[in-house]
């Protein structure tokens, strides 16, 4: 599906992606993380926007701090864990 979403666009296109039920926005990650390594493969990417939207204010708080609790070690790549992410902390 993510190469559809590129299409027949260019450099100076943009691809507009809606997240929502973001959560604690791991499923927005996700997809920006997706969207980029496709983004790699094309020679004239468009410009990726990524819009998350939750209900909970909470949730998009802690969203928007870009924290991860260090489980995610198993659910990812360690390619994908050097790449997108940075350890600090507890996180």
């Amino acid at each position: 599906m993510i190469p559809k979403l590129f299409g027949n666009k260019q450099s100076d296109d943009e691809l507009r992606v809606w997240v929502p039920g973001c959560a604690t926005g791991e499923e927005a990650y996700s997809i920006a993380m997706l969207l980029h390594e496709h983004a790699g493969r094309v020679d004239d990417p468009p410009e990726i926007k990524i819009f998350a939207t939750d209900v909970d204010d909470d949730a998009l708080h802690s969203a928007r701090k870009g924290r991860y609790a260090e489980s995610i070690v198993t659910d990812l790549t360690e390619e994908r864990l050097h790449r997108y992410f940075n350890k600090t902390g507890h996180g």
